[in-house]
């Protein structure tokens, strides 16, 4: 992440001349903003608010990760995308129109998720850094590597009507502190959200970092906000015994031990490989990881072996290939993280990149994996 500070010369004093005669902000804050170094992890619903108002505000340094590119479905809450941009990557689009908000801003734009490495290359270089996500597999990675290096970090999101966002200073307490085991809970893509939601949140959020980056606030905070009642509900933060990073039961480098080897072994598999795979593998086997209530709904056949009992099944003896699959794949990339690259490489356990929602031939893909 590049350090070049953004002067406060006449011309921003005169730009950010609203927040400057602040009591309590003035120009030591907006050179504390100028100095910044933000690092935002997804430009979806989230990330195009929150990036909007830092480069607005004058965080001189911010770097965008996201991998996905620009879908219609995108459009109704991902207010810096276009028409045009549809099928274009986010991380490059949003680069391009912050740019133009604020063309003194060092923005960079990273067109891959985040995963172990870029996230210790980033945040060990980022005064603070924003979940901008829809998954727990990114906040928990963002949050153990936070938590290692020392950064704070806000986290956020929003489901349906409602929001929340939190302060995260990882010498008091943690995101696994406050979810100490993967939640069940589907995210937007799978439940709707109202498009607004994500603006108001990402607002909330965004207000969070400039506090924290220019009063150095250190609180942890978790505030929950209701698009019903329009009401905030502010919940304090502590340090739960049992959490596994707080509490000193594993650290940094035995979570991801097993994760150095993790690229010499291909964990998922597009919708199009489905056919090669099965001819590679006849014997291979499909599982579902969704909860029984999905899996009854709409499945694609296979076992039925929610995530929380899938753990404690694998250990038994599993000796044939796998496909996981889940809605999104975000389920099973989670899953597969905490799972030894050594048991999962032969015979090979792998997941449907997109889940069934990858699925856009349905008629000749479900047949292929019905057979398993």
């Amino acid at each position: 992440m590049a350090n070049q500070p953004l002067p406060l010369d006449k011309h921003n004093q005169q730009r950010y001349l609203r927040q400057i005669q602040l009591p309590g902000f003035g120009e030591a804050g907006q050179q504390k903003l100028c100095e910044a170094r933000v690092l935002i992890v997804g430009v979806g619903g989230l990330g195009c608010a929150v990036a909007q108002y830092l480069v607005a505000a004058g965080v001189g340094n911010i770097t965008l990760v996201d991998g996905d590119d620009i879908a219609l479905s995108n459009l109704q809450r991902q207010v810096l995308f276009d028409e045009a941009s549809i099928g274009a990557k986010k991380a490059d689009v949003a680069k391009q129109k912050l740019q133009r908000l604020n063309s003194q801003i060092h923005i960079t734009a990273i067109d891959r998720h985040l995963d172990l490495p870029l996230a210790e290359t980033l945040i060990a270089s980022a005064d603070l850094i924003l979940d901008c996500t829809d998954n727990f597999t990114t906040r928990y990675l963002i949050n153990d590597v936070a938590h290692f290096y020392k950064k704070n970090w806000v986290y956020a999101s929003v489901l349906g009507f409602a929001g929340q966002v939190a302060s995260f200073n990882t010498t008091l307490s943690c995101f696994r502190c406050l979810y100490p085991k993967v939640s069940e809970v589907p995210n937007c893509n799978q439940a709707g959200v109202l498009g607004v939601l994500p603006g108001i949140v990402g607002n909330l959020q965004a207000l969070m970092a400039i506090q924290m980056l220019c009063c150095e606030q250190t609180c942890n905070q978790l505030v929950r906000f209701s698009g019903n009642d329009y009401s905030l509900q502010t919940i304090s933060l502590a340090r739960s015994q049992q959490c596994l990073i707080c509490s000193g039961q594993q650290d940094y480098s035995q979570l991801y031990s097993h994760r150095s080897d993790e690229s010499a072994q291909p964990r998922t598999i597009t919708a199009s490989q489905i056919k090669t795979f099965i001819e590679q593998h006849p014997n291979a086997k499909l599982a579902d990881i969704r909860s029984p209530e999905e899996y009854q709904e709409h499945n694609a056949g296979g076992a039925n072996i929610p995530l929380p009992e899938f753990e404690s099944w694998f250990s038994g003896q599993v000796s044939q290939p796998l496909i996981l699959l889940c809605q999104t794949g975000k389920r099973c990339q989670w899953l597969l993280g905490r799972l030894p690259a050594s048991s999962t490489a032969s015979p090979p356990v792998v997941y449907l990149e997109g889940g069934i929602d990858a699925l856009t031939h349905p008629t000749h893909y479900l047949h292929l994996l019905k057979a398993l």
